[in-house]
This record gives C-alpha cells, sequence and structure tokens, in this order.
C-alpha cells in the first residue's frame, strides 16, 4: 500500500494500475436495475448472452431487513446484498449463469463470502444467521463466518436445485 506522504512526494506510486471505476452508461455488458421482483426476492442477477442485469427490490428489502432483533441493520444488509448480487455479476460475466449444481453452489459460496465481509467491516450482525457475529471471539471468528458462508450457499443451492429446469443432480 501506498501511503498518501509518498505519493505527495513525487515517488512513483508501486501500485499497478488500475482502469477507472465504470460509469453511468458505460458499454460494461451490466446493466443495474430497480424493481418488483415478485415475491419474496430482494436481488437477483441474471446473465444472457454476455451480458448480465442485476435487479433490486428495495421495497422487499425494506420489508425483509426492517424491525428485526438480531443486531442487524437495513443499510447494512442493503449494502451486503450488493456485494452479494456484484459477485454473481462477476462470476456470471466470467462463465454465464450456473449450469450445474457445483458451479451454483461455487457462485453462492463466492456471494456470500462478500456479503460476510460487509457485515464484518461495518462491524454489524448479519440478518442471515451465522453469516456474521460481531459477538464471535478470536480465533474462531473465522471459522464461524466460513461456515457461515458455505451454510447459507448450501440452503441457497438447494433453494435453485428446487426451481423447474435447474440443472441438478
Amino acid at each position: 500500500m501506498t501511503t498518501p506522504s509518498l505519493l505527495s512526494s513525487g515517488t512513483p506510486s508501486r501500485c499497478t494500475k488500475r482502469r477507472p471505476p465504470a460509469k453511468e452508461g458505460d458499454k460494461n455488458g451490466v446493466t443495474t436495475k430497480f424493481g418488483d421482483l415478485g415475491g419474496s426476492a430482494i436481488a437477483n442477477a441474471d446473465s444472457k448472452n454476455g451480458k448480465t442485469t442485476i435487479t433490486f427490490d428495495l421495497n422487499q428489502a425494506h420489508q425483509s431487513f426492517t424491525n428485526r432483533n438480531d443486531g442487524s441493520k437495513e443499510e447494512a444488509e442493503i449494502a451486503g446484498t450488493v456485494a452479494h448480487e456484484g459477485q454473481h455479476g462477476i462470476d456470471d460475466k466470467s462463465r454465464g449463469n450456473p449450469r450445474s449444481e457445483a458451479e451454483e453452489y461455487a457462485t453462492e459460496k463466492n456471494a456470500f463470502d462478500a456479503q460476510s465481509w460487509v457485515n464484518k467491516g461495518l462491524n454489524v450482525n448479519s440478518a442471515y444467521t451465522g453469516l456474521w457475529n460481531v459477538d464471535w471471539t478470536t480465533p474462531y471468528a473465522a471459522l464461524e463466518r466460513i461456515f457461515g458462508v458455505q451454510n447459507w450457499a448450501r440452503k441457497s443451492t438447494e433453494a435453485w436445485c428446487s426451481e423447474p429446469g435447474a440443472a441438478c443432480q
């Protein structure tokens, strides 16, 4: 990591050159939408023909994440959902929608991992029991988080596999 004092002194940065962040309207193949997804879905990522659409249902998120007594916060859960679906977008962009139970589990594991780091970073319990809890103590906190990620990935994969046409065996 380069410190601000090194940058201001004219010393060249050792950081790799990064692309500028995407801007609205960039043709990067990702579209973000907001709207009613129907049912209890809070968000969804879907890829077709190299294009990924991520849709957030903020009304459903509000209903799901307010007035809880588990130490979670609506804002943290929405941020975690953005990280979760964003990770699906990254995974789907590289290989398309999951084509097997193993691929679905892998992308859900990546997504719940990203989501759990949001709660940890914000120091807020996750509404997804076992994904992150501020009361976990070291050295077991890391293991608890990993177990939570795996558990939620398994639950999500089971739900995906129960959908008509899912490629599960």
